[in-house]
This record gives structure tokens, C-alpha cells and sequence, in this order.
């Protein structure tokens, strides 16, 4: 599933998020800054499930310390949490 997303580089991490929540959780998500908990798209549940999703899809883990709401306020900011995460994995690994 390909989304239209204007939002540079990480398009790609926003479409793969998008295919995450449409696909895996089954969630309609209408646009990357749709406020996922604040609409009610994301509840608790849905939140775990994405976040075991997010680690296997990405490869990284979520840090305690991540786990803010605001990190999963839209797609766009998962997607930064998630560039974030996996910058640092590439940053320890050299």
C-alpha cells in the first residue's frame, strides 16, 4: 500500500508506518498528522501491538524512555522516533 506523503526523507518510514497500522492493526489511518490517540485510532492495545511491529519491522527496540505519548501522537512522530532509533543502532554499530 503506498501513501501519498510529502514529508522528504522520511517518506518511506511514514509509508511503512502507515502499511504497519492499516495492514498488521487493521486501523484507518486518514492522513501521516492525524492525531492517533487524541481520535481515538490508538488505544492501549493498539499501541502495544504497533510497537511489537515497530521493532520487527525496524529492527530496533523502544527504550522506556520513549514510550511518551507524544512519540505516538501522529505518524510523522513515530516516524521520527523511528529514524531516531535506528540512527543511533547505525552510530553504535561504526
Amino acid at each position: 500500500m503506498k501513501h501519498n506523503v510529502a514529508s522528504g526523507g522520511c517518506s518511506e518510514t511514514t509509508d511503512r508506518i502507515l502499511t504497519i497500522l492499516t495492514d498488521q492493526l487493521n486501523l484507518t489511518v486518514p492522513t501521516p498528522q492525524t492525531d492517533l490517540i487524541g481520535e481515538g485510532i490508538l488505544d492501549s492495545l493498539a499501541l502495544v501491538d504497533l510497537i511489537m511491529h515497530l521493532e520487527g519491522e525496524f529492527g530496533f527496540a523502544v527504550e522506556p524512555d520513549q514510550l511518551e505519548l507524544d512519540n505516538f501522537q501522529t505518524v510523522e512522530r513515530i516516524g521520527q522516533m523511528v529514524l531516531q532509533s535506528t540512527a543511533e543502532l547505525t552510530t553504535a554499530a561504526v
